[in-house]
């Protein structure tokens, strides 16, 4: 069984190992066998986009959700929709 959610989710990503949602109060992740939603500390409240368990898209680049690190994207680089499937 997995406990509520903090808040309204907007945003789903999981995999194997980890799940994560965004909610107007921030991201939050299970992992392993926890059944509790835990915030995901240092991490931005908004993002535009959950990528997978791992990526998320913001307005600067690509957030990596495990070290936190954004990667900008390119210099003229339009902004488009992605997304992932396993």
């Amino acid at each position: 069984k997995i406990g509520d959610a903090p808040a309204r989710v907007t945003a789903l990503a999981g995999g194997r190992r980890r799940a994560v949602i965004a909610t107007a109060k921030g991201l939050y992740e299970l992992t392993g066998k926890t059944t509790v939603w835990k915030p995901i500390k240092k991490a931005p409240k908004t993002v535009r986009a959950l990528v997978s368990e791992r990526w998320a898209v913001v307005d600067k680049g690509a957030l990596d959700l495990v070290r936190l690190k954004t990667t900008p994207w390119p210099a003229g680089a339009a902004e488009h929709t992605a997304f992932s499937v396993r």
